[in-house]
């Protein structure tokens, strides 16, 4: 997801295979979403949703999300479900990952600066945090509380349909930042400076921010407001 915005160091046929990572991985079956659904919340998705589409609107790397509407509320909302076994896999790559760094922190001396076993410890920190959706709950919770000055939105969660693995919040419709051609109609520019202008209020005014903020987690609404969505990666400035 990070190389993928690096046309500085990257050809563009890479760039594009690697912006598949944003939000268009290989979704995992609906029946595995299904029994993870029912496991984590209790009930049969035919229960809590009126209307559930099997086919997921992204998938990314820990979760894909579905779109759905809420029985008792009747809303729309998007049900973002962790991936099965994701959870093993990551911290066995973890793993794999921490003796790689090791053994070249301890043979390379010109690598010793960049302290590669630290650079692990964070990620696998990071990492563990994004997979608990009430984190990421928690975060949207405050992010939201600030938001409310600025010009951007954050999406209204519900707390009672979600849990660890399971995250039920609004749907918010909006065009993704590979959609904005010149022939979109959309103010590129425009869209630019309140960008900039969200991310310097995060940083400097609210010392709380997007951690994550590639072009999969930004969402462009038709008044051409921005909406910041996956906030299980935040930074704090005291």
């Amino acid at each position: 997801q990070i190389m993928s915005l690096r046309p500085d160091l990257l050809p563009l046929e890479v760039l594009e295979e690697l912006e598949k990572l944003q939000d268009n991985v290989p979704a995992a079956d609906y029946q595995e979403i299904e029994v993870m659904i029912e496991e984590n919340l209790g009930r049969p998705v035919k229960e809590i949703f009126s209307i559930f589409d099997v086919e997921p609107i992204a998938a990314a790397s820990l979760s894909q999300v579905h779109k759905a509407v809420l029985r008792e509320e009747n809303d729309f909302v998007a049900v973002k479900v962790q991936r099965p076994g994701i959870e093993k896999n990551i911290k066995l790559d973890l793993d794999i990952l921490e003796g790689i760094a090791r053994f070249l922190h301890q043979q390379f001396e010109d690598l010793q600066a960049y302290d590669l076993p630290e650079l692990v410890r964070v990620t696998r920190k990071n990492m563990i945090k994004e997979l608990d959706f009430t984190q990421e709950l928690s975060n949207m919770e405050i992010a939201r509380s600030y938001a409310s000055e600025g010009n951007y939105t954050i999406p209204v969660t519900y707390e009672k349909y979600s849990n660890e693995k399971v995250l039920v919040m609004e749907l918010i419709h909006g065009a993704k930042f590979k959609e904005l051609s010149m022939a979109s109609g959309y103010d590129r520019e425009m869209i630019a400076v309140k960008g900039l202008k969200a991310g310097v209020k995060q940083i400097l005014d609210d010392g709380f921010f997007h951690a994550d903020p590639h072009p999969g987690n930004l969402l462009v609404k038709e008044d051409m407001d921005l909406c910041l969505i996956d906030w299980g990666l935040v930074g704090r400035l005291t």
